[in-house]
């Protein structure tokens, strides 16, 4: 499954839990595309902040200017520019 969301150039990304791998990549769109095997994500939107949560592994693409927190991995992370 694959989901975008257009967030802006800055916007505040805030990931809540993510139950598996968790590759994250910042880009030069003012999108997020998140992609993972199942229906198991969401995405909620509030002004500027996203709140992110998976319930299985997660490939994801940022703005490159996101300010970014990331609260639990269960498994591994890898982070590109940003």
């Amino acid at each position: 499954m694959a989901e975008r969301k257009a967030v802006g150039s800055k916007p505040q990304i805030k990931f809540e839990f993510v139950k598996g791998d968790l590759r994250l990549v910042g880009w030069n769109n003012d999108e997020i595309l998140a992609k993972t095997d199942e229906e198991t994500i969401s995405l909620q939107q509030d002004g500027d902040e996203i709140r992110v949560s998976c319930q299985d592994d997660l490939a994801i693409n940022v703005p490159k200017n996101s300010k970014v927190h990331i609260l639990t991995v269960n498994g591994d992370m890898s982070v590109r520019g940003l």
